[in-house]
């Protein structure tokens, strides 16, 4: 399941996020890119967006490199389980319950 974004929440979590060009911001399930294409695009930060559909992963291919951030974002055809997330500062979820619970190791472990 799928639910856009809206642009102008995006950008107020990226706010509360403090996100900067300093950050690896990593997008689980990202759909059509948005977050870290916006991201990248008004706050110089790098990203990957890892999303299960690659009919999504093409489309925030080509939507990165129409927002010419092609060369700060990465989009990824996998499984969310199977990621390093080692370099990542920034993380973006919006997940079923049940999924937010299996990741929890993870995410308790990062920095």
């Amino acid at each position: 399941m799928w639910l856009p974004s809206k642009e102008a929440m995006v950008e107020r979590l990226l706010q509360m996020g403090e996100v900067s060009r300093r950050d690896y911001l990593v997008d689980l399930g990202s759909g059509d890119g948005k977050i870290p294409i916006l991201a990248a695009r008004t706050r110089g930060s790098r990203g990957l967006g890892i999303e299960f559909n690659p009919d999504f992963v093409e489309l925030s291919r080509r939507r990165a490199a129409e927002q010419g951030v092609a060369e700060k974002v990465e989009f990824l055809q996998g499984d969310i389980f199977l990621a390093d997330y080692a370099a990542t500062s920034v993380v973006y979820l919006y997940l079923l319950p049940e999924l937010n619970l299996r990741l929890r190791p993870t995410l308790l472990k990062m920095k």
